[in-house]
């Protein structure tokens, strides 16, 4: 991967348990930082849920590992979206590339992207 095609400014934010300053806690978006990355659109996905026909719409992202934080593990990817051009995108899987360590590929979704 040549690092002149990471030309998407991502924001990578995970889903955290916050104080609400009144001894309890409340779940919010917290910013875990902002990377460079390649953007391309995934086959828009169909299934069958609860009757309805449904389709999403999916990206691709690839995303340098040498940067200002860790890429977190697929582990943890249920509790991560990120922003790209104004949208939010639930990140469904983080894969490393097989023929490039440094980089790893991360599928999402779009948030509320479901049409019946």
């Amino acid at each position: 991967m040549n690092i002149g095609k990471l030309r998407y400014r991502l924001t990578i934010a995970e889903n955290q348990k916050v104080s609400d300053g009144q001894g309890g806690f409340v779940s919010d978006w917290v910013e875990l930082g902002k990377v460079w990355a390649d953007a391309k659109p995934m086959t828009p996905r169909e299934r069958f849920y609860r009757g309805e026909e449904q389709h999403t719409q999916g990206m691709t992202f690839t995303v340098r590992q040498n940067q200002s934080f860790l890429v977190p593990n697929s582990q943890k990817s249920d509790k991560l979206r990120i922003e790209h051009r104004g949208n939010y995108f639930r990140v469904i899987g983080i894969a490393q590339d097989q023929y490039n360590l440094d980089f790893y590929i991360v599928s999402a979704e779009l948030f509320g992207a479901t049409v019946t």
